[in-house]
């Protein structure tokens, strides 16, 4: 995806209340952000909202540990 200033990023887990950011100049996005990715946003409380300074890759998927007979 290609993000330009003055756009948002909608984030929602499944099950759970989504989170509106809005991108700015400022903001870094310093992950890979498609559709289903998981991310972490590091944000500042704007006048209009959230404005996020940072998008960083999120937890992976655990790992199961192996099975022992």
């Amino acid at each position: 995806m290609e993000f330009t200033p003055g756009q948002y990023l909608v984030l929602a887990e499944v099950g759970a209340t989504g989170h509106v950011f809005r991108i700015d100049a400022d903001t870094r996005i310093e992950a890979d952000v498609r559709k289903g990715a998981r991310v972490r946003v590091l944000y500042v409380d704007g006048p209009d909202g959230p404005v996020a300074r940072k998008i960083l890759p999120g937890p992976s998927s655990a790992t199961p540990a192996p099975r022992t007979p």
